[in-house]
């Protein structure tokens, strides 16, 4: 082995050493965050009274494949209102994640919920035209009053007949990095 050579192959194991540590640093995982969860939230699907309706179950079910795009979901949160673990049916059905059931104004145990364990982690939060901003709210209050003319045009709410927004909450440890609003499922009509 020539002297040249020697230096190659000991500058190749330096280098890839300092990739692997890096790697093991940031923990090899989306983003940077060897625990980050996303979490989902949706106020419930479209209803007739306290029920879903054909098109609210066929919303719920474009949840579910929208969900699966982030992988499994590992817990579903919602509410004593029957309509918000209707939503989330199909999801339980097709994923069997651990489930919790709170009061709807009762945003802080929602919230704190989803923030709760440890790990990479898909969550789905159902809810209620009147309480999506305030649980967001307990994710990142200052990103979610500086977007809220966009994000709730209704009087600071959800409007009533909008049933397909869904927020995207990222969160690093106990801190929300990000929150972006989208849609699913078939549009709702303007009010």
């Amino acid at each position: 082995m020539t002297e040249g050579s020697a230096y190659d192959w000991k500058m190749l194991r330096i280098g890839l050493t300092a990739v692997l540590i890096a790697l093991l640093t940031i923990g090899c995982s989306r983003f940077g965050c060897p625990d980050e969860k996303v979490v989902l939230v949706v106020r419930h699907a479209d209803r007739d009274g306290e029920m879903l309706n054909d098109k609210g179950k066929e919303r719920a079910l474009a949840l579910r494949d929208l969900v699966a795009n982030y992988g499994k979901a590992t817990a579903v949160i919602y509410t004593t209102v029957e309509r918000t673990r209707q939503t989330l049916e199909p999801i339980i059905e097709s994923d069997h994640p651990a489930e919790f059931k709170f009061e709807p104004d009762n945003v802080q145990a929602i919230a704190g919920a989803a923030r709760e364990g440890s790990g990479p982690e898909v969550i789905v939060i159902a809810a209620h035209s009147n309480t999506v901003r305030p649980i967001l709210e307990e994710f990142d209050r200052g990103l979610v009053e500086q977007s809220a003319g966009a994000w709730f045009p209704c009087e600071g709410e959800i409007c009533h007949s909008d049933y397909n927004d869904l927020w995207l909450v990222t969160i690093c440890g106990d801190e929300a990095t990000n929150i972006l609003k989208s849609d699913y499922g078939a549009p709702t009509p303007e009010e």
